[in-house]
């Protein structure tokens, strides 16, 4: 997947390969249980956070303000509370 997220936005500066390479990662950290990477990545996925701009070696400005999520805890259950508000369920 790494290497994969590397060629799409690096080398071949894709705009779509970049977004399916991270909604496939995206979904196979959520089935290994990572939730908190998941929604991390989720959040850098929603932002726009480090696209691509095809004709320059810089990125794309995000759309929304890149405010860090709050802590995701693995430990406590998926409707607790904290979790709720972070992963936007609520």
């Amino acid at each position: 997947m790494t290497l994969y997220q590397y060629w799409a936005t690096s080398v071949c500066r894709d705009i779509q390969w970049s977004v399916d390479c991270r909604i496939s990662r995206l979904r196979a950290l959520t089935d290994a249980g990572l939730l908190a990477d998941a929604i991390a990545m989720l959040h850098g996925l929603m932002t726009g956070d480090r696209l691509p701009q095809p004709l320059t070696t810089d990125f794309r400005p995000t759309e929304l303000p890149a405010e860090a999520p709050a802590n995701f805890n693995t430990a406590l259950p998926l409707v607790e509370e904290n979790n709720m508000a972070v992963s936007h369920l609520r």
